[in-house]
């Protein structure tokens, strides 16, 4: 052991990391090198690794650390050290220490010194569900004989498609409910606008900007991110809003400004110094509200966010769950988080408290067609009507107790069989009726019995006598007569 790994300190772990790392170790035993590890967002997924980290290091492996963002890498660096771990950094504006047995790489950095670090024995990829960017790919494929160790709440890719050409196995962590449960997380109460905002589909991966905002506008009050939040704030609590376009963002952090709060805009163009300015503002009290699109989500530990203003309609359940997690994180004094949805991302998700079921197939593995409507709502939850709430299904609401009464959407698989069912019933009614007009038609004994028949059912004049051709022009032969005793005569 290295002087730089001299009373490196035991990681412990809650009873729940420490399965998450007993199942890793048994599936390495067994011969694989590609795991995934599926753990809730705010569950403790860099704590976790420090385990695995301690323990490499204390068999003398080289370590990779692999992240996509700058708050990725600054906060395991930050976790490791508490644990006397030092690390490398390879990013860009940090000193480069290729020797160092354990390095926290920034992707973007990393693929133009692939040649110039150790080569490592295990790699570590935080919020995996990017593992299949062109980048990561050719990490991976620099070092193909390493184990391989992927991190996600959300294991799949934006498009709902799984990692199973990436990792051999997944190993699953606790469910939300099971954390807040046991006080790991808090729960969240989400409102939603009285009407929900509908849009098409999209032809691309995502919903068009322009037409979330015209649709917002068009909800007036309703869709007004700053009435929201005037309704939900009190002094000390702190929110963050995502938007479609960095220019609404900017709108409405003005909007929000003139108002009287201390709000502002993050974007990718925000210098460093300035996001690391507004965020830390959030603890010193010099920060009240964040917009931005996307950039508070993955790594973004900021316990002390109590409401989220949601105006970016997706249909990515990892950019929902990633959101949504902003707000879960236990703080003193925070008993829950609120989600102001504005533009129906929980009714098209599900509550972002529930119990989700991932898999290395992505949604095709997790989206079962009994859970949600044909229209995608989650049939777990529904909206009341009084309180806008979202709360379980149920007929009385369990935050106002109004009654909604039952709930009549049905699930996209009894919609199926629904249909599959009338159009059995409608093939059979239409065999029936062809069978009547046939033995109708065969009854006929002349022409003008026939002709009679074509005038009753509104049929052209000349539809008579091409049939009374096709029945051979002339009456179907009659059966036998009876006698009285009901024997053939």
């Amino acid at each position: 052991m290295g002087p730089h790994l001299q009373g490196m300190q035991h990681v412990s772990l809650r009873d729940y990391q420490a399965k998450i790392v007993s199942e890793v170790y048994s599936h390495i035993r067994a011969g694989r090198r590609r795991i995934l590890v599926q753990s809730p967002v705010g569950s403790g997924k860099t704590r976790t690794a420090a385990r695995f980290v301690h323990d490499g290091l204390s068999r003398a492996l080289n370590i990779l650390f692999a992240a996509h963002r700058k708050e990725l890498v600054t906060q395991p660096r930050d976790t490791f050290a508490a644990f006397d771990m030092r690390a490398g950094i390879v990013k860009a504006g940090f000193d480069f220490e290729p020797d160092l047995p354990l390095q926290i790489a920034s992707v973007q950095t990393l693929v133009g010194k692939l040649d110039a670090i150790t080569t490592p024995n295990l790699i570590i990829l935080d919020e995996a569900h990017h593992a299949t960017a062109g980048m990561w790919a050719a990490i991976l494929a620099e070092y193909p004989d390493a184990i391989v160790i992927g991190l996600s709440g959300t294991p799949e890719r934006a498009d709902g498609t799984g990692l199973s050409d990436i990792f051999e196995v997944m190993v699953e962590g606790p469910s939300i409910p099971w954390l807040i449960e046991r006080g790991y997380l808090v729960d969240c109460d989400v409102f939603g606008a009285p009407d929900r905002l509908i849009l098409s589909k999209p032809r691309g991966s995502d919903y068009d900007p322009s037409k979330i905002i015209k649709a917002l506008e068009r909800k007036g009050r309703d869709g007004d991110p700053l009435v929201r939040f005037q309704a939900q704030h009190k002094p000390g609590k702190r929110g963050v809003g995502f938007g479609p376009s960095v220019e609404f963002c900017e709108h409405q952090a003005e909007r929000f400004q003139s108002a009287g709060f201390k709000a502002f805009c993050l974007s990718a163009a925000t210098p460093d110094d300035d996001r690391d300015a507004i965020l830390a503002g959030y603890e010193t009290g010099d920060t009240d509200f964040v917009w931005n699109v996307d950039v508070i989500g993955e790594g973004t530990d900021i316990p002390d966010l109590e409401i989220l203003i949601d105006c970016a309609k997706t249909m990515s359940i990892v950019r929902y769950i990633q959101r949504a997690g902003r707000i879960l994180r236990p703080a003193d004094g925070k008993i829950c988080g609120i989600y102001e949805d504005l533009v129906g991302n929980v009714a098209e998700h599900g509550h972002p408290c529930i119990a989700r079921k991932f898999s290395l197939q992505g949604s095709a593995g997790r989206v079962k067609a009994s859970e949600v409507t044909e229209d995608g709502e989650h049939l777990s939850t529904r909206q009341c009507n009084t309180c806008f709430q979202h709360y379980p299904t149920a007929p009385v609401c369990k935050y106002c107790g109004a009654d909604n009464g039952p709930d009549k959407r049905i699930s996209k698989e009894r919609a199926a069989e629904i249909r599959k069912l009338e159009k059995e019933e409608l093939a059979a009614a239409k065999k029936e009726a062809a069978k009547v007009r046939l033995d109708e038609e065969r009854a006929c004994g002349s022409l003008q019995e026939l002709q009679a028949l074509g005038t009753r059912r509104g049929y052209a004049p000349g539809w008579a006598f091409k049939r009374w051709k096709t029945m051979g022009g002339r009456p179907k032969p009659a059966g036998p007569k009876f006698g009285l005793d009901g024997w053939p005569t």
